[in-house]
């Protein structure tokens, strides 16, 4: 070959080695001067990517594919694949939670869109992971199994539930930035303290579904108790300072709505959590009632201390 000699001749692996070595450092000198362009385009890049990734939820849907007909025809992997579609019912209810807060310090209008497109998400799983259970309901299963697939049933509506409360406070949000209402600073904390109690009873519910975690139950039916109290506690407070005049109606009327909104995902949570406990312990659908008066009766110290770390966590 025209050129260097050594291009017809045979190449051991210490040549190999050695020609890879010397391309390293050549690459790297020749780019040396051009590092500092590199990291900057890099740390763009993975912005960019990180942002995009946060927006699209095109991957919502495809969790539909484990319910495949296939599946249907093996009870134990299509109670297992139907528990996760549940589970991504919960993260998405979560995320449009989440994104309402976020809303409410930071208004932009083209944000609205993705909170129906999550709101369409969590109704098509829905629809149809219950039909997936529902169409089980027809094999021969076990005792047990009709059980859980009773269960799952019950749970992927509360699910469905928060998500509805989710977005309604998504909307409830929208309208006051239409109508330009702010609520007054000392509302302003009660409902940061309202919200965040809220967002970690929903994250301990996902987990509770989603990882069979019955030691959590007890943190969840310790927010509930704690934030029935400080929920009458506030709209008392709230209910003085519109007769004081220090609140306008509007602002009120939408406090009192985002305190309602609050209590009711909280108690969708508990209801998931007492099914699961069903679910695990094969307690024949306890009903809320009975599991909360045997919790007062043989944890009542333990729920005592998780209502302490409340009051100090979410200090009043």
């Amino acid at each position: 070959m025209y050129g260097f000699s050594f291009w017809n001749e045979a190449i051991d692996m210490g040549q190999i080695a050695n020609f890879h070595t010397l391309f390293n450092v050549v690459s790297t000198i020749l780019l040396f001067p051009a590092i500092s362009l590199i990291e900057k385009l890099t740390i763009i890049t993975i912005k960019d990517k990180k942002k995009e990734d946060d927006d699209d939820e095109s991957d919502y849907l495809s969790v539909l594919n484990m319910l495949d007909e296939r599946v249907s025809k093996i009870p134990n992997l299509a109670i297992t694949n139907s528990t996760s579609v549940i589970t991504k019912m919960g993260e998405i209810a979560e995320k449009n939670f989440r994104k309402s807060r976020k809303l409410l310090s930071d208004f932009q209008i083209k944000r609205l869109d993705k909170f129906q497109e999550r709101e369409d998400a969590i109704d098509r799983l829905d629809e149809e992971v219950a039909s997936f259970l529902v169409n089980l309901e027809s094999l021969d299963l076990s005792e047990q199994e009709n059980i859980t697939i009773t269960t799952l049933l019950k749970i992927e509506t509360e699910f469905e539930k928060i998500g509805d409360y989710a977005y309604k406070f998504s909307k409830v949000v929208e309208d006051m930035h239409e109508k330009n209402i702010k609520i007054s600073e000392e509302a302003s904390e009660e409902f940061d303290k309202m919200y965040n109690i809220t967002e970690d009873a929903i994250l301990f519910t996902i987990q509770i579904f989603k990882e069979k975690s019955i030691d959590k139950v007890l943190e969840v039916e310790a927010l509930k108790e704690f934030a029935e109290i400080l929920k009458d506690k506030y709209r008392n407070a709230h209910i003085q300072r519109l007769k004081e005049g220090k609140c306008n109606v509007e602002a009120g009327i939408a406090f009192l709505e985002l305190l309602t909104i609050f209590e009711k995902i909280i108690d969708h949570c508990s209801n998931i959590s007492v099914s699961t406990i069903n679910y695990m312990t094969n307690q024949n659908f306890i009903t809320k009632q009975e599991f909360r008066k045997k919790i007062y009766e043989t944890k009542s110290n333990i729920l005592k201390d998780k209502l302490n770390e409340c009051s100090h966590k979410y200090a009043i």
